[in-house]
């Protein structure tokens, strides 16, 4: 724990060498020389020999936490060490008498410690960042549409290339890889590879086929942006939605190296993954298919700090997300009946809402997608979730729900997905279902 807390001290200290020793070359060579300047660079000096001594202590200690290519980190670390050394050299010798000679060593020594403070900066860069950093021009800004990979191998609905190799490495290759590759291995997990990403890391394997709530790397993905543990990390690239739930898909069919894209395109997960992607036509004309939402009504909920977004690009169907809002109850679920047709997914978890809410839910003809988890609906809100003709993702873990509740639920869409691990649910309660509803999958602690 202590070693982890000073470890994590050295992105705190290292650039204050690095400034301190840059503004002692340039008042070296840009300024007029005097007595002051003399004294002002002694000064200068002195700090940045003391701040890089520190910085390499603290750099010590990350080290120690693993998960660094060797060969780059010895080399970053052995060249923070000489910055040290030199700017202690550099240091004694300002302040000998000068002549002929030493001057020319003093200005030697001073470049020797600019190039060497260069070059473990970009050594650490690379360890951080990855491999090429420093003089990579090409990386996009974290802010901006992503850079689509999967364009670029023409995926689409009739592709037969495996849904691993097609879309599933293609955005661990995007949104992860960067740190967790062959040559870097952050909390020694590396997704280089198949069996690297099966594997895991140090907190033991990152995904469990079929259980999500126990695949730390989904779990992590899902966490809030503001958790220190969500991944990818504040500053980098995120996940959009479709990319999560194509991902948790994949996860809850098993991780899965060999299925093709064609044999699932039918699902809906699959269908609206690629719709963002490159607009598949039987998708793209339903996407098309709504007038837009009241522009006012969308700021009026965003007001209230619920995220609406297009579930794609160029769509007027929404997606209506509370995470950011625990508060959210049956009082503000009026405000969503506003713009109920373009609906397309909703994600009410973790809120205060009841059973009253779905009152004004039903008016969403085009859901498809409904987050309930952990919250107070019980059994009176099946009925009105069966006026829900197009749902196929249903979400009610940790409510109230029972064996009853289920047997009341009449999906129309074949192949419905229902979430309800840690309610009265039961297996022989599912198994009643299943034999109503044979097509449909019903997850209860992992389990199908």
């Amino acid at each position: 724990m202590i070693i982890e807390f000073l470890g994590h001290l050295h992105p705190v200290f290292v650039h204050l060498p690095i400034g301190v020793l840059i503004l002692a070359y340039i008042v070296q060579y840009f300024f007029r020389t005097d007595q002051d300047k003399s004294k002002l660079i002694d000064f200068i000096l002195i700090v940045g020999l003391l701040s890089s001594i520190l910085a390499a202590f603290f750099g010590w200690m990350l080290s120690l936490s693993g998960g660094y290519e060797e060969d780059m980190l010895s080399l970053h670390k052995w060249l923070g060490i000489f910055v040290c050394f030199s700017s202690l050299i550099l240091l004694i010798i300002k302040r000998i008498p000068r002549n002929k000679t030493t001057n020319i060593i003093y200005h030697v020594s001073f470049q020797v410690v600019i190039f060497a403070l260069t070059a473990a900066g970009h050594f650490g860069g690379e360890l951080t960042h990855g491999e090429g950093y420093l003089f990579s021009f090409d990386q996009k800004d974290s802010k901006s549409v992503s850079t689509n990979v999967l364009n670029k191998q023409k995926i689409n609905d009739t592709s037969l290339m495996s849904v691993y190799a097609g879309i599933v490495e293609p955005i661990f290759s995007q949104k992860c890889m960067q740190c967790h590759n062959d040559k870097k291995k952050k909390g020694d997990f590396q997704m280089h590879n198949f069996d690297a990403l099966m594997k895991g890391g140090k907190t033991g394997k990152a995904l469990i086929p079929g259980d999500l709530a126990h695949s730390e790397l989904m779990v992590r993905l899902m966490l809030d942006k503001s958790d220190d543990k969500h991944m990818p990390p504040k500053g980098k690239l995120q996940l959009n939605k479709p990319e999560q739930d194509m991902l948790s898909w994949w996860v809850l069919h098993g991780t899965s190296q060999s299925v093709s894209i064609k044999e699932v395109s039918s699902n809906d997960t699959i269908k609206y993954f690629l719709s963002n992607v490159e607009k598949v036509d039987g998708v793209k004309k339903e996407i098309d298919s709504i007038a837009p939402a009241d522009s006012a009504m969308i700021n009026n909920l965003k007001n209230a700090n619920i995220a609406v977004e297009p579930i794609a690009l160029g769509s007027n169907f929404l997606e209506v997300n509370a995470i950011n809002t625990p508060t959210f109850g049956d009082k503000d679920a009026t405000k969503i009946g506003k713009i109920a047709p373009q609906i397309k997914w909703l994600m009410l978890s973790e809120t205060q809402i009841t059973d009253a809410t779905l009152d004004n839910i039903v008016g969403c003809e085009n859901l498809e997608k409904m987050n309930l988890k952990n919250t107070s609906i019980s059994n009176a809100s099946i009925t009105k979730i069966n006026k829900l003709k197009k749902i196929s993702y249903l979400n009610i873990v940790g409510t109230k729900i029972t064996d009853a509740g289920l047997l009341q639920l009449t999906p129309v869409q074949e192949g419905i997905q229902i979430y309800c691990w840690n309610t009265a649910i039961t297996e022989n309660g599912i198994k009643q279902f299943m034999k109503k509803f044979p097509d449909a999958k019903v997850y209860i602690g992992g389990k199908n």
